[in-house]
């Protein structure tokens, strides 16, 4: 833009030296004519009248002014038209009559002096003697004021200058106000006298750094040239601001051209702080809202200005910079700038820089906020002597030569950030001590190269990953990394953390604390033979005995196959130490006249039992969990090793010898308990009394059912009748009832729920196993065995429960109400003659005798969980079964067989959803009796 109007005035000048040489020598012509009729005519604009409603729309003239003054408003404008960057240009005549000067837009661009030589045209880039205004109109100015953006409400003054030759203030002056805190000023202006102006304002703005507001008002200047500026655009900035005072000077003392003045100023404003700004758009064009590098470099001015400095401090600063900037163009004070890069340093290692630019985004100024950073960067990395960082020295490891960090242990080095951008950061200890380094030895440890730590060589990334040298740890420090030359050797370390032994690990390529006595007592010794005792060396770190010492078997079974912890009779008897060899011997220690046992891997003194046996009977063997089962005869009695103790034969082990771990035999009968006698099976290695039915197998059930039904028959005066049900043929002994009517003398066993969609979820076998429903029968929730939906567990059914009700029985058989089945137990006294209702044989049965046939079986109910955990419970104590007669909407009716202190048949009522057994009855055509 810049070059196209240099470009014009050289234009313009071509035209006037043409026109100049085309005048008689000597003489001067003005290129327009202007007729001054009929208006009045004053030296100055100081001598135009006041302008009032009295004489609005009056013109006057100022000699010299090549437009007219008209009074509009209260104010005199010019009524030269100029539109958008087209020149209008004059000739007037020097003073000593010695040539032309040519005016154009108010400013002398050039004299032509008197000849036929018409190249003797000053330089269009200084002023000449006698410059004098020319008035020119503006519709209006408009702009951004920005240190971070001015909040709505600042004030903004707009002051005329005379010329450009002086920049004196006319006495004219404008004002306005920011309109949004987007720093946004606009002035609708007709027809003001000059086209320089001086801009300033004065208010709180938006703090980049802190990204709140500013504790007090700033105040802010511009010089500009509106003539320049496309479509009357004046951003007013920190730039301009520091310029303004450069810029009078270079106009009023070294007679330069404002354009000329702005663009050396901008220049050397921009060098404050290293920023090359050729080809820069002017100062008034950039804005920290803008993408362009132009304007990250004015938002960079702004942030490392701006610092952590109250507006007060700023405000001092930029006073002295631009003092100290006016004369020279140059900044002195090498202290401040040296300042200035230490923060900048500082709060691009902090990440501040991140966040300032968070600050900006969030003031939603524009899409995209310039790349300040780069400027910033730059500005630090020159001040603190560490040039570029570019892939050519990425790695690179540097000493700041000025700054605070100079002469300091503190270093630098060029790598990328997290967002891939190459730039230096301080680098870490292991950065700056190891950066130099050549050696690959695995394990290696070295002292760093500026710090007092110690690095170690990880060739295997065995503690974070990351291959080549890292910081030592705890006994890395001493010892170096864990290593194949030392793989499984163990190193005692102190230090203020970490104390202890330390084993090298093979696995891990790691040093493992450990606090294994047997590792660390034993490390290095050679192999023994089975049985021989050790003392340890004393080094334990969890002492286990007196005086801290240890003592070590070795032992050559499969479990250990070396050496292992025993205790101190292992290395005090007189013959050695106890392993699996010697499991269950019995020694006599002869010092002391006391017999020892060989008993689970450690020496232990015999109890009297073992002791007499030993030496009375020569039984020296111990009874011990690796001798479970083992038998001996004394006095003609046999006895066997059970849980760790000698006992006699049971009734089982006398007919059937030991119970072994894949035998399930049964032996019926086998004991009087009281007046019945009690089954054995044999189960987990060991026979035992069967307490509930479920113990025993399928197959054993099975021909014990067989059996027991034979004997129930004939324990009867009339015979049994075996049914099937037809929908799954499972067969059920029954027994007489009353009359003719038979009732199940065995718990129902159907589940068939795709054919009664009732039974889903609602009928379980004992622990979820299907034989153990194959043996006491199955339970059932009362809908179930009603086979109603679940809704009428917590409502009556009466209307729907029909006489002799089949629910889940076979069809012709029925599930009985509470006073069928009472009155079969009728028969029965309730707390003498329960008992014949009892099937013989489990151990909380005491009297049972099953004279009825009936066949009771002890296998309590499931607890859905209201009145206990969910299970089964009362397994081999209670039997309950279901009746279809309801007490309430969620209750209904059971029969319960009990035994113990309230032994007896009692009718009871629980909730539906609990699980308890069916007995049918078959239907009859009449009342039952």
């Amino acid at each position: 833009m810049r070059n196209t109007k240099r470009f014009a005035f050289v234009s313009a000048f071509s035209a006037f030296i043409f026109l100049a040489a085309c005048a008689d020598e000597g003489t001067t012509e003005n290129i327009t004519q202007v007729t001054k009729s009929g208006v009045e005519v004053v030296s100055a604009a100081e001598e135009l009248p006041e302008c009032t409603k009295e004489n609005e729309g009056d013109q006057a003239w100022i000699r010299g002014e090549t437009s007219a003054r008209i009074c509009v408003d209260g104010k005199w404008f010019a009524t030269l038209d100029i539109a958008g960057n087209d020149f209008k240009c004059t000739t007037a005549e020097l003073k000593d009559k010695s040539g032309i000067k040519i005016i154009c837009n108010g400013d002398s661009v050039g004299v032509v002096k008197n000849g036929k030589d018409a190249t003797s045209i000053v330089d269009v880039d200084r002023t000449v003697l006698d410059s004098e205004k020319v008035a020119t109109s503006l519709e209006g100015v408009y702009g951004f004021s920005q240190k971070g953006p001015f909040l709505m409400g600042s004030d903004v003054k707009i002051i005329e200058l005379e010329s450009g030759r002086t920049l004196n203030q006319t006495g004219f002056s404008f004002d306005a106000k920011i309109q949004s805190d987007d720093g946004q000023f606009k002035l609708n202006a007709r027809m003001m006298a000059s086209q320089y102006l001086e801009l300033h304002v004065e208010g709180y703005y938006r703090n980049e750094v802190t990204g709140s507001n500013s504790d007090a008002p700033l105040t802010l200047y511009a010089i500009t040239d509106v003539m320049m500026r496309s479509g009357g655009l004046v951003n007013i900035n920190l730039l301009t601001h520091l310029e303004y005072h450069r810029v009078l000077y270079l106009v009023k003392t070294e007679k330069l051209r404002v354009s000329a003045a702005k663009e050396q100023a901008q220049r050397e404003v921009l060098a404050l702080l290293d920023v090359n700004g050729t080809g820069f758009n002017s100062s008034e064009d950039l804005n920290i809202a803008g993408s362009s590098d132009e304007d990250g470099a004015l938002l960079a001015f702004s942030v490392m200005f701006q610092g952590d400095r109250s507006v007060a401090s700023l405000t001092e600063l930029l006073s002295k910079v631009s003092a100290d900037l006016e004369k020279d163009g140059k900044w002195s004070d090498s202290k401040t700038r040296m300042k200035i890069a230490e923060w900048s340093a500082d709060a691009d290692s902090a990440g501040r820089l991140d966040t300032i630019r968070k600050h900006v985004e969030n003031w939603k100024l524009s899409q995209k906020v310039p790349d300040f950073e780069k400027y910033v960067r730059n500005f630090w990395y020159k001040e603190y002597g560490l040039d570029s960082c570019t892939t050519k020295n990425k790695g690179e490891v540097k000493a700041a030569t000025a700054g605070k960090r100079k002469g300091t242990k503190t270093r630098y080095i060029c790598k990328a950030d997290s967002k891939d951008n190459l730039r230096w950061v301080i680098a870490s200890d292991l950065e700056k001590d190891t950066h130099d380094w050549n050696d690959t030895t695995d394990g290696a440890l070295k002292n760093g190269s500026l710090t007092e730590k110690k690095y170690v060589f990880d060739k295997t990334g065995s503690y974070n990953g990351t291959k080549g040298w890292r910081e030592a740890v705890n006994i890395e420090n001493v010892y170096g990394g864990c290593r194949e030359a030392i793989f499984d050797s163990i190193r005692s370390y102190r230090g203020t953390n970490g104390t202890g032994y330390y084993l090298c690990q093979r696995s891990t390529h790691k040093w493992v604390l450990t606090n294994d006595n047997l590792m660390i007592d034993t490390q290095g010794w050679a192999v023994g033979t089975d049985g021989l005792s050790k003392w340890g060396d004393s080094i334990g770190v969890v002492p286990v005995t007196t005086g801290n010492r240890i003592c070590y078997v070795y032992d050559t079974s499969a479990a250990y196959s070396g050496w292992r912890t025993g205790n101190d009779n292992d290395c005090t008897l007189e013959f050695g130490g106890c392993t699996k060899g010697h499991e269950g011997e019995m020694a006599l220690n002869t010092a002391e006249d006391v017999y020892f046992v060989c008993d689970a891997d450690m020496w232990r003194q015999a109890n009297t039992t073992e002791e007499i046996a030993c030496r009375n009977k020569g039984v020296c063997r111990l009874c011990s969990e690796s001798s479970q089962g083992l038998t001996e005869e004394q006095n003609g009695i046999m006895y066997i090793c059970d849980k760790k103790n000698w006992r006699e034969f049971n009734c089982a082990e006398k007919q059937r010898g030991v119970c072994t771990a894949n035998d399930s035999s049964l032996v019926e009968a086998c004991e009087n308990v009281g007046e019945f006698y009690v089954d054995y099976i044999c189960s987990d290695d060991h026979w035992h009394a069967v307490t509930n039915p479920f113990e025993y197998t399928l197959a054993a059930w099975n021909a014990k059912r067989d059996v027991y039904n034979e004997a129930a028959v004939m324990a009867q005066a009339h015979s049994d009748s075996m049914i099937t049900d037809p929908r799954d043929n499972k067969m059920y002994r029954t027994i007489i009832a009353w009359g003719n009517v038979r009732i199940f003398a065995e718990n129902l066993r159907y589940a068939d729920s795709s054919a009664m969609v009732n039974l889903k979820g609602q009928t379980w076998c004992y622990n979820n196993e299907a034989k153990n429903c194959e043996i006491g029968g199955r339970y059932y929730s009362w809908t179930a065995a009603v086979n109603l939906n679940k809704q009428w567990r917590s409502n009556k059914a009466e209307s729907l429960i029909k006489t002799q009700h089949q629910g889940v029985c076979p069809v012709g058989w029925h599930v009985p109400t509470l006073s069928e089945l009472s009155s079969y137990f009728s028969n029965y006294d309730y707390r003498s003659d329960y008992a014949k209702l009892q099937m013989v044989g489990f151990g909380d049965w005491a009297m049972a005798t099953d004279a009825s046939g009936f066949s009771v079986l002890p296998v309590g109910y499931y607890d859905v969980g209201i009145y206990e955990e969910a299970g089964f419970t009362y397994v081999g104590m209670y039997a309950y079964f279901w009746t279809t007669s309801e007490y309430s909407g969620d209750r209904s009716y059971c029969k319960l067989l009990t035994n113990g202190y309230m032994g007896g048949q009692w009718d009871d009522y629980t909730y539906k959803n609990q699980g308890y057994t069916v007995r049918c009855i078959q239907n009859y055509p009449e009342t039952y009796p």
